[in-house]
């Protein structure tokens, strides 16, 4: 048996967790996770992610459960356009020594910041694997063609 120190609160991420993995089925484990998601987000409960959830060999369970309970967010990729403001800035990759110059796009009506993943290749900024995949849309709501974001940098 648990002593007190073990006790985990509950309808906290860890608690939520572990009601989740241990759930007596699928059923049950769904409506664990969707009592405890953001409204915004119930159509993001599919088996995979469930599956993910219980046998946590594939994902970062704790992470992704704390994404799911924030609110549904939107990112849109815009051009580059005639009202738009590019200035020149230096990039510096958390942890390394080396700085890349680069242009800047500002106001380009992203609901976040988001760099191109060849940007990212080309030099060789480090990456994290996000816990879960993120939707990207479009200004008109449909999905955008290159796809969810996977992994992000972080840089000063």
């Amino acid at each position: 048996m648990a002593t007190p120190q073990e006790w985990l609160k509950p309808f906290e991420t860890e608690w939520t967790w572990r009601a989740i993995k241990n759930a007596k089925d699928e059923s049950t484990a769904r409506a664990v996770l969707l009592n405890w998601i953001h409204k915004t987000r119930a159509e993001e409960v599919i088996d995979n992610l469930l599956e993910g959830l219980r046998s946590s060999e594939r994902f970062r369970p704790l992470d992704w459960l704390d994404e799911l309970r924030k609110p549904k967010r939107y990112f849109i990729h815009a051009q580059n356009s005639p009202s738009s403001l590019l200035l020149p800035i230096v990039l510096e990759p958390l942890g390394h020594l080396d700085t890349i110059p680069a242009k800047v796009l500002i106001d380009s009506g992203c609901t976040g910041s988001s760099i191109h993943r060849d940007f990212v290749k080309r030099h060789g900024i480090p990456v994290r694997q996000a816990s879960s995949p993120i939707p990207v849309y479009n200004a008109d709501g449909s999905c955008n063609k290159a796809g969810e974001i996977t992994a992000y940098a972080e840089l000063r």
